[in-house]
């Protein structure tokens, strides 16, 4: 029978007052979704107690349990002296050596260092997800983010004020040749950072309490002491127990709770999101954004670079799925990652009485594509009724005003979803009637896979205002493909087209590269997504979903690994599409002057009957107030769009 077991770090200091009520609160939290949890805190906590608890994990964790690994102490970051330097070939060092710090840190040593390096954590976690791929890291530290990857930290030449509260370790140049030392000898004994995956884990859900470069604090409430992430993250898990929500929904959360009191500590969430807590199980992808700001006034977690447009209608729902919608809105101003909204009518409960809410899609005020409909009169008129908010509008077969993303042909009893080329989009699917009046399973897969197709649709059109826009001189990528047989392709984005596009067949690896010409003072932030022709999106920077930051001297390269070797991803296509499907896909380039929520691109199917909504009669008016967007999300943006050529994608 499996088990669900966690393992409870806690490394205090002088300093950390909080970190004993850290593991209370997780202990608790945990326990609430039936995990039995071990501690590890105090003196206990050293370099070698830490690594040999995780060993021993990693030997007693069995097939389908739900592993938990939870730290809470300092987190430590020095400067690499060869940083920016090559070690032969495409082997790029590290800005920084980062570290989580045991309580022995001082008895280190010119040959014997006692923090636990990312690339030791990487691999003890790597080899108890071999045993159950259920595995979720919590690390609340400073510099947490980059504990568990790095590739690409920035260069800092001063380092943070120092906060009597902050969860950070200062090493100096004394500690430089101890961890170089450690860092020889772990190559030398198998452990490689380059057999790492290059993004993130896929089977690891990471969250940690802060970003690169920043800084981890404690606060204090009623219970006492706690690292401010931890407190959120705890209370959240406890809001939540017998309610079904995924990993990317509470870290939005946790992200908007810790960011209201501290806009300088934004938690960062990694691995599959999609995930239900503390399962295998997968949600079905489904556009949402998230609500923040102050519940009696909220703004939406995603703007003009998520897509979100003038005068779009969302509603808004509890966290935990299943439950009665909130209220609807409409947006009523568009910043570059956030978006004002106005309620148009209230559910059942209110906003201020729930631990947490999202957005979906109701209506969009503007067609993000059109379907020709080639059926018969019944099966169009159930597929016009499931279209509102898919942002597609059906035209009849014979309009030729508008240029159609897509064909719905009714064919011999099956219905086949083309592109505009007529090349098949998915296979075709058996029609069936229609049964107690509701839409048959046929029908609800070929208007979700429009709304897919909506969704990418209009990420291929993304384009900032000239408001919004960023000076392309400031930030500017590169790209490079080298193919199964090490033929390289290579070169701006502007050098492919769809006549000549980026070659991404089976085989082909690609590196991505976003350099920033202005340096710390004017911080960049890049990602990329894919887009495959059925209208599947996927974020491809999955170490940095909300943004990597780039710096004049380090610049992010996708596809890089955690030593430096540029070895590239593969980029993949929808298992959906079939063999004989369009081939042209796209490659979208991001950068920003600020952070942005990217997931609420990927793919999302809808939740809610939306019918019920629609019948809603409006109330009470409530406009959300203020000039001004999130602080610490972007304000502008460019975009770089790149035909791709998937002829031989893997599917998956």
């Amino acid at each position: 029978m499996s088990e669900r077991v966690a393992l409870l770090i806690g490394a205090p200091d002088d300093r950390l007052r909080g970190v004993e009520g850290d593991l209370e609160r997780m202990e608790e939290a945990l326990a609430g979704h039936d995990f039995a949890s071990e501690r590890l805190y105090g003196a206990a906590a050293t370099r070698r107690g830490v690594l040999e608890a995780l060993d021993a994990l990693a030997s007693s964790t069995a097939p389908g349990d739900a592993v938990v690994i939870y730290y809470s102490g300092h987190g430590g970051e020095i400067a690499n002296r060869r940083a920016n330097r090559t070690r032969g070939g495409e082997l790029h060092e590290p800005a920084f050596y980062r570290c989580l710090i045991p309580t022995d840190i001082r008895e280190s040593t010119a040959t014997d260092f006692r923090g636990v390096l990312s690339i030791e954590l990487d691999a003890r976690v790597a080899a108890i997800a071999e045993r159950s791929a259920n595995v979720t890291l919590l690390v609340d530290c400073c510099h947490s983010e980059g504990v568990f990857r790095k590739s690409d930290d920035p260069t800092l030449t001063v380092e943070p004020p120092l906060d009597p509260a902050a969860r950070t370790y200062t090493l100096g140049a004394p500690w430089l040749a101890p961890i170089e030392a450690l860092r020889a000898s772990l190559r030398g004994a198998g452990i490689d950072p380059d057999s790492l995956a290059p993004e993130a884990d896929p089977r690891v859900v990471r969250l940690a309490a802060c970003s690169l470069r920043e800084i981890a604090v404690e606060a204090g409430d009623e219970r006492g002491r706690a690292g401010l992430f931890t407190m959120h993250l705890a209370a959240l898990l406890t809001e939540l127990r017998g309610q079904t929500t995924t990993w990317l929904e509470l870290g939005r959360q946790v992200r908007q709770r810790v960011m209201r009191v501290r806009p300088r500590q934004r938690p960062v969430l990694k691995g599959p999101a999609a995930r239900l807590l503390f399962s295998l199980d997968e949600a079905p992808r489904r556009r949402t954004l998230a609500v923040v700001g102050d519940p009696r006034e909220p703004k939406l977690g995603g703007g003009a670079m998520a897509g979100v447009e003038l005068d779009d209608r969302f509603f808004l729902a509890p966290l935990a799925r299943g439950a009665s919608p909130l209220a609807e809105t409409r947006v009523t101003r568009v910043d570059a990652a956030s978006a004002e909204i106005t309620r148009t009518s209230e559910g059942d409960s209110s906003l201020e009485e729930v631990a947490a809410a999202v957005a979906l899609p109701l209506r969009y005020a503007r067609p993000r594509g059109h379907v020709r409909l080639r059926t018969s009169p019944a099966v169009a008129a159930l597929l016009r009724a499931a279209l509102p908010a898919s942002g597609i509008v059906a035209v009849a077969e014979d309009s030729a005003e508008v240029e159609a993303i897509a064909e719905v042909v009714e064919v011999a009893n099956t219905l086949q979803l083309l592109a505009p080329s007529g090349a098949p989009l998915r296979r075709p699917l058996a029609l069936r009637a229609p049964v107690d009046g509701h839409l048959p399973a046929v029908l609800r897969c070929i208007t979700e896979t429009l709304e897919a197709l909506a969704l990418s649709h209009a990420l291929s059109e993304l384009e900032p205002s000239p408001a919004q826009a960023l000076d392309r001189d400031r930030a500017g990528w590169s790209l490079r493909v080298t193919g199964p047989d090490g033929a390289v392709v290579e070169g701006a984005p502007e050098a492919f087209s769809r006549a000549s596009p980026l070659p991404l067949g089976r085989g082909a690896r690609l590196v991505a590269t976003l350099r920033n010409a202005r340096g710390l003072a004017e911080a960049v932030f890049g990602g990329v997504l894919s887009i495959c022709p059925s209208g599947h999106v996927d974020i491809l920077s999955a170490r940095h979903p909300w943004g990597a930051t780039i710096s004049a001297d380090e610049p992010y390269r996708l596809g890089e690994r955690i030593g430096g070797k540029s070895e590239g991803i593969e980029v993949t296509a929808s298992a959906l599409l079939p063999p004989d499907g369009p081939r042209l896909g796209e490659l979208v380039l991001v950068a920003a002057d600020g952070q942005a929520d990217l997931r609420s691109w990927e793919r999302a199917p809808p939740r809610f009957d939306r019918a019920e909504l629609l019948d809603r009669t409006p109330a009470t008016r409530l406009a959300a107030r203020g000039d001004n967007p999130l602080p610490g999300h972007a304000t502008k943006f460019a975009v770089w769009h790149v035909p791709a050529d998937l002829r031989g994608a893997l599917r998956r």
